[in-house]
Order: structure tokens, then C-alpha cells, then sequence
């Protein structure tokens, strides 16, 4: 039992090392559209501009950040971990159906999560805010670019083989290897973390 779960660990691994430049290129690219709508709704908030408008948009539909329905502890984690480990899975199977939109994922959530940022720490010390606020999220934005990475290798899969089908199983395999053994982990982690944030 040990040496399977240890030689699945290594496989898992061994994938992510395997496309660390996709891995590096979600991540550069959330980076940068992270950094430049932080720069962006900070201006845009300190400054009576054209793109005030632009803000009141965000505000109307991403104002209200979700929050869990629940208020316990275990009712919170409950309800983080499973949306969460769905919506990785969901981005991972996706890649070979809709090609560019695993981009287009990654590109609207770090634009959401720099407005999320600015907008909600208006009234309180950044520092703090980021602690309190997204502590968590240094584990799940890391998850979060490993399934968008993993859904980019599937989809150009699909054009590397004469036998598709079987190429694009294979990889799948990898890819529920990562999800299995890094991505759950990392959400796993996350979930306790917001939960025990939002329950005290």
C-alpha cells in the first residue's frame, strides 16, 4: 500500500516537472494580469477618472464577495473543499472541449481576485487584509494554475497523436494522478484554513 501511494506521489510529480513551462506560463500569466488590475482598480479608486464607471460595474456584480452559507466550522469546510475540488476537476476535463477557455479562466480570475483585493481592503491595512482574507489562497491560487496548466496539456494532446483518443486518456490519467495527490491536498489544506478563518 505504502510503495503504491509513494510510487503515485512520484508519477504526480513527475508529470508536473514534465510541464513546468506550461505550468510557468499560467502562472507569468496570472501574475501579470493579477499585478496590472491591482495597479489598475487602485488608480482607478484614488483617482475621479473615466474608470470609475468601469469599477461601478465590478461593484454591481462582484461587490458582494461569496461567502459560505454555513457558520460552523465543518459545515464551512465542507462546503469550500467540495466547490473548490469540483471546480479543478471540472478545468482539468475540460481541455480538450473548449481549448482556449482554461486561458480565459485563468486571465478573468486573477483580474477578479486584483479587484477583490483592492475593493476589500479599502478600510483596512493591507497586510492584515491579506493574511485574514487570503491566507488560504496561497494554496488554492497554486492549485487553481496546476488544473489550468493540466487542461492546456490535454488540449494540445489532442493534436501530438494519430490515436487521439488514446493519447488524450493517457494524460488524463497523469492529470487525475496531479489532481489526486497535489491539487486535493493543497485544496484540503486550503478549506481548513478558510474555514477556521470564517468560523472564528
Amino acid at each position: 500500500m505504502y510503495t503504491k501511494l509513494k510510487e503515485s506521489y512520484k508519477k504526480a510529480f513527475g508529470t508536473i516537472n514534465n510541464i513546468k513551462k506550461i505550468i510557468l506560463f499560467v502562472a507569468l500569466l496570472y501574475l501579470i494580469f493579477f499585478i496590472g488590475s491591482l495597479f489598475y482598480f487602485d488608480y482607478a479608486y484614488k483617482n475621479d477618472t473615466e474608470n470609475r464607471g468601469i469599477v461601478k460595474s465590478f461593484e454591481e456584480d462582484y461587490g458582494e464577495l461569496p461567502v459560505a452559507s454555513s457558520t460552523k466550522f465543518f459545515g464551512i469546510f465542507m462546503e469550500v473543499f467540495l466547490w473548490n475540488s469540483f471546480s479543478m476537476l471540472i478545468i482539468i476535463l475540460i481541455g480538450p472541449l473548449f481549448g482556449i477557455l482554461p486561458v480565459l479562466i485563468i486571465i478573468s480570475a486573477s483580474i477578479y481576485h486584483g479587484f477583490a483585493m483592492i475593493f476589500t481592503s479599502q478600510n483596512s491595512g493591507i497586510i492584515i487584509h491579506i493574511l485574514y482574507k487570503y491566507g488560504h489562497g496561497f494554496l488554492e491560487i497554486p492549485a487553481f494554475i496546476l488544473s489550468v496548466s493540466l487542461s492546456i496539456v490535454t488540449f494540445f494532446s489532442f493534436f501530438k497523436s494519430n490515436s487521439k483518443m488514446k493519447k488524450i486518456m493517457e494524460v488524463y490519467k497523469q492529470s487525475i494522478l496531479v489532481y489526486l495527490f497535489v491539487i486535493l491536498p493543497l485544496l484540503l489544506i486550503a478549506s481548513l484554513i478558510e474555514a477556521f478563518i470564517l468560523s472564528y
